[in-house]
């Protein structure tokens, strides 16, 4: 008589939208059981969710693009509503305006370029990956690729789309971080109103997207030992076997907790985490006609950390004594007080009046890629670390921070876990 096969048990470490999301693929599969453990309290890490009297203010990741399929299809499943990001004005403007000072071409004609020139390197990279033409070009910063093709308006929109979002400037961050993370949808979204989020809040989404998924909270995991046959953590002060483990934290974070592979401590020296800040702000006498204010001198080159980049206008609660706007800027090395401080500053210059800070989150931010790293192999480095020591990894180093780019990321990942482990269950 045969005896069933056990299905293969794999522990997911971080309860964010990475890690969330690759759990949610690998149970839809039914040929393995998933565990998630998260250190905090409330699900979704960085895409947390202030909800108290009936505010719901984002204060982390916050939009979804057209191009956020996955993200979409699970919204209109389980019957959530959702609402767009409003009118976005910058130093005062219609924020397309502003894009379409620099230049001699419509923005037609480069978003054409654009997107040749992108989808060319995307495809050189999977054809010919250790071309070291192919890597110097994805590795060189964005600003010197998008002004090598003469795109003056895709630089312009670069600012918004990465600088303001969190994903650092544009001599710094390397070109294909950039163009995986930057679609046309998102460039777009200002001029065609594209950008939505749920009503509900990003917390509840991940709560039901995950419903199905035996997710354990307060859970921190204090050590992991990986061996041959697989994988023992220790959270909630037991000890768990499993077979096969996914880190959804950043690597450096996960490595504090083991003992560290070669390609893990490669990692490790190959990034540098960005640091961005949120706060949750009263401000009386302030714009409410747009939802989003933006100022160029915070996101251009020659800005500096602690600025106001953006305000978003979120809602008149008499509860909370007036209005609420969630403020964004680079954090820097400023602390919460100084960064409310600087905040605080700029909501005067720009004619409104602080009253209170009521939250400020500080995220560890966007794993930019050093200079050097990715003419060196780091992408493909990071593909086929993928499975060594019974380990898989997603997360922002991996997939980018958006919830497009780590879904879909994620729903590859999880279809060659599963095949992995088939894979290897046949061998003789």
């Amino acid at each position: 008589m045969l005896r069933r096969r056990k299905k293969p048990k794999i522990a997911v470490i971080g309860g964010g939208p990475a890690g969330l999301s690759v759990a949610r693929f690998l149970n839809e599969t039914r040929k393995v059981d998933v565990t998630v453990f998260e250190a905090a309290s409330q699900l979704g890490g960085k895409s947390f969710t202030f909800s108290e009297n009936g505010v719901v203010c984002e204060m982390g990741t916050c939009y979804a693009t057209r191009n956020d399929i996955h993200v979409r299809k699970w919204i209109r499943s389980l019957g959530i509503k959702a609402r767009s990001l409003g009118d976005q004005l910058i130093d005062g403007g219609p924020y397309f305006d502003w894009v379409k000072e620099p230049g001699t071409m419509s923005i037609y004609q480069e978003l054409l370029i654009y997107r040749k020139a992108s989808n060319r390197l995307k495809k050189l990279l999977v054809t010919q990956p250790d071309d070291p033409s192919v890597l110097n070009e994805a590795g060189m910063p964005i600003l010197y690729w998008l002004r090598a093709r003469g795109l003056a308006k895709m630089e312009r929109l670069h600012y918004r789309a990465l600088t303001n979002m969190g994903y650092g400037r544009l001599d710094e961050t390397s070109t294909i971080q950039a163009l995986r993370w930057i679609d046309i949808p998102l460039l777009m979204s200002a001029r065609f109103n594209g950008l939505m989020m749920p009503t509900t809040g990003w917390t509840d989404l991940w709560e039901r997207v995950s419903q199905n998924v035996d997710v354990r909270l307060d859970h921190r995991v204090t050590a992991v030992e990986r061996q041959a046959d697989g994988v023992i953590l220790e959270a909630g002060g037991e000890e768990h076997r499993f077979d096969k483990l996914v880190c959804a934290i950043p690597v450096d974070d996960f490595s504090a907790l083991t003992t560290p592979t070669e390609a893990e401590l490669r990692v490790n020296e190959s990034v540098r985490w960005n640091g961005y800040a949120t706060t949750l702000m009263q401000v009386n006498d302030w714009f409410h006609e747009e939802q989003l204010r933006c100022w160029s001198s915070a996101i251009m080159l020659d800005s500096e950390p602690g600025q106001l980049m953006s305000a978003r206008y979120e809602v008149d609660s008499p509860d909370f004594g007036g209005r609420l706007y969630v403020l964004n800027q680079i954090s820097g090395e400023y602390n919460e007080r100084e960064l409310n401080e600087l905040a605080e500053g700029d909501v005067r210059r720009d004619g409104g009046t602080p009253v209170r800070a009521i939250l400020t989150k500080r995220w560890k931010y966007f794993a930019q890629y050093k200079p050097g790293t990715v003419s060196e192999g780091l992408l493909t480095h990071l593909r086929d670390m993928q499975g060594e020591a019974n380990t898989y990894y997603t997360g922002a180093t991996f997939s980018h921070e958006s919830v497009a780019t780590i879904t879909r990321f994620n729903h590859s990942l999880a279809k060659a876990i599963v095949a992995d482990r088939h894979r290897k269950a046949a061998a003789p």
